[in-house]
């Protein structure tokens, strides 16, 4: 999955694995992967998941808007 994530996206492996990891098994699995360190690596990861979250509602929002007015 994350080449396919990769492709898509334009991330690197790191982020895209990332992504993966927390599709797959959520935020708890992100923490374990990054040691559960605060630090510069786990900032980029709420960034990036921050973002990729808010895209996905931004997305459901739309969805559920254009049915809305249909």
């Amino acid at each position: 999955m994350a080449p396919s994530i990769m492709e898509k996206t334009r991330l690197s492996r790191e982020d895209a694995y990332l992504i993966f990891v927390h599709n797959v098994q959520g935020n708890l699995a992100v923490n374990r992967l990054l040691g559960w360190r605060r630090g510069p690596e786990f900032a980029h990861a709420q960034e990036l998941l921050g973002a990729y979250s808010k895209g996905g509602l931004q997305a459901v929002s739309s969805r559920h808007d254009s049915h809305s007015s249909s």
